[in-house]
């Protein structure tokens, strides 16, 4: 016969093939005897957006004095406030063109502040030299995202349009929520808070969230891990994060958040005791929430959708827009100092023992988050003396 390929068959006598089948059977016997721990599940996502949780009514019904004016308008009251002509104030203001003008406009827009004696001061560092024209409407709307963080039901507070609770803090959308900028809902997000995410995500490092729980298709406990990533976003061809992306977890301690909670029909509720994070100095540096609490939903296409909420020192959210001085406020649309006053207005938490002027106030952000897979990096631990403060300068008092 021709030559033929031929398959190796070890021979296994009859005395070998019984003892393998009784070292199975021991073997089968003793596991169904011993009781394994669960597998705990775990989803793990990469942040494709965290911006405000806004929630603007159709028709502008949560405003109903107005959407606020923009920035050339609030300006010309400003200057107006503080002794400047109509023709003076016309002159400059007609002549503003994306924050900028040339140095006259410039120095006239950052100077507009006043001291005792009538003399020009920064408006960004000392906010209270400019006169308080109220140039920021509140918004009275009924409902917002949220969480009821303080357990009470105060006049002040919304009622959440997904879960029908009442009591909801989140002073920071009663105080901006008739910016024309933050005005957004659960599916078309805010012009100013996505713009932001998206430039910011090509420069700060990605920031990770990993779920576990014992199964995700059932009630039970679930815990959630909120910390950053040692590498930045990666967009794929048609310029969106890339799904199901590697990235390996910054062991930091001061990044490491968790929260503890349950899952209740498909929905995860959990809360922490702090939530930090380090972000970008185009926006909110170094944010953190105290009593933080987190709710989140699965979507169809594997990604999670969650809130955010938690009480913020307001004066980070001040210098967030005041460090971009004139840039920042006409490209952006926001009124600094009107913003300094808004916020300090609104602050509904931890009361200052000497003014007892409130220091904190209550915030809520939305989270998108595509599916990712996370990695663990070498241990780094951070100095024990590094601390980030969530204070601005004091000279905004």
């Amino acid at each position: 016969m021709g030559s033929q390929n031929h398959t190796s068959i070890k021979t296994v006598s009859r005395t070998e093939r019984g003892r393998q089948l009784g070292l199975a059977l021991g073997l089968g016997i003793l596991a169904v005897g011993a009781t394994a721990p669960a597998q705990a599940e775990t989803r793990e996502y990469m942040m494709n957006w965290f911006i405000e949780a806004s929630n603007a009514l159709p028709n502008d019904t949560d405003c109903p004095q107005g959407l606020n004016g923009s920035p050339e308008e609030m300006v010309t009251a400003q200057l107006r406030a503080v002794g400047l002509s109509k023709e003076v104030t016309e002159n400059l203001v007609t002549n503003i063109t994306g924050g900028t003008g040339g140095p006259a406009i410039q120095e006239a827009i950052i100077y507009r502040g006043r001291d005792l004696e009538g003399r020009p001061m920064h408006a960004y560092a000392y906010p209270v030299s400019v006169p308080d024209v109220k140039a920021m409407k509140s918004n009275t709307g009924p409902y917002a995202y949220g969480f009821n963080l303080d357990g009470k039901i105060g006049p002040n507070d919304f009622i959440d349009p997904d879960t029908n609770e009442k009591g909801i803090d989140n002073a920071y959308w009663r105080s901006s929520g008739c910016q024309v900028n933050q005005r957004g809902s659960r599916t078309e997000p805010p012009t100013y808070g996505s713009r932001h995410w998206d430039i910011a995500r090509d420069k700060q490092a990605a920031w990770l969230v990993r779920l576990e729980a014992a199964d995700f298709s059932k009630d039970g406990d679930v815990t959630v891990h909120i910390f950053r990533a040692m590498e930045r976003a990666v967009r794929d061809a048609t310029g969106v994060p890339r799904r199901y992306w590697t990235f390996r977890r910054d062991p930091d301690a001061r990044w490491q958040n968790t929260f503890k909670g349950t899952i209740k029909n498909g929905v995860i509720f959990a809360e922490g005791e702090r939530f930090e994070m380090l972000g970008d100095p185009y926006g909110v540096t170094n944010l953190k929430l105290r009593v933080p609490k987190f709710r989140g939903y699965f979507e169809k296409d594997g990604s999670l959708e969650a809130v955010l909420g938690g009480y913020l020192p307001w004066k980070v959210l001040y210098m967030e827009g005041s460090n971009g001085g004139p840039n920042y406020e006409f490209m952006s649309g926001t009124n600094i100092p009107a913003l300094y006053y808004s916020l300090k207005q609104a602050a509904d938490a931890s009361p200052d023992p000497q003014t007892g002027q409130n220091t904190e106030i209550s915030t809520t952000w939305r989270i998108n988050a595509i599916p990712a897979f996370i990695r663990e990096s070498e241990q780094v631990t951070a100095p024990a003396n590094v601390q980030f403060s969530n204070t601005s300068n004091s000279r905004s008092k």
